[in-house]
């Protein structure tokens, strides 16, 4: 009798520690989409780093984040050249408009490398989210119920 409480109890302690894992959450935004998980917002960095068990998933976030960078360098170059020109254009000196038209061209291709990347962000986590349904514990309950011999655990399906 005491082994088979023991038992029920291990078993019982097993399951109720046993983690389910997250979906994440993938909300629109201005100019992409926010990304969380128990209502904790995640960057592209963390997103890499949950989505290491899938690895398609992984794939994919790793290329989003490759062009993250990409988007940063690019638009901190083209924001740079403008702000440049800034003490320029509202004192008394002449602009380099050459320059500030380059700088608008930057961030003008940052812009779609930028929706590219989020695109793929994206698709990582419907990956993600999909390959969590097939292996997760979600559809299995462990509850006291009255059985045929007494009162017992039952685990349903």
């Amino acid at each position: 009798m005491i082994k088979h409480f023991l038992w029920t109890c291990c078993f019982s302690i097993a399951l109720s520690t046993y983690c389910n894992a997250q979906k994440i959450e993938i909300k629109p935004a201005f100019g992409g989409y926010n990304f969380s998980k128990n209502g904790k917002e995640l960057s592209i960095r963390e997103l890499a780093s949950i989505m290491e068990s899938n690895p398609a998933a992984h794939a994919l976030i790793r290329a989003a984040k490759k062009q993250d960078y990409l988007t940063t360098a690019v638009s901190s170059l083209g924001g740079a050249l403008i702000g440049w020109n800034i003490p320029e254009i509202f004192g008394c000196d002449k602009p380099n408009w050459g320059m500030v038209a380059t700088g608008a061209a930057l961030i003008g291709v940052a812009i779609p490398i930028s929706l590219g990347s989020m695109r793929k962000a994206a698709q990582a986590v419907d990956l993600y989210n999909a390959g969590l349904k097939t292996t997760s514990f979600q559809q299995r309950t462990l509850q006291i119920e009255p059985t045929r011999d007494g009162i017992g655990w039952v685990l349903r399906f």
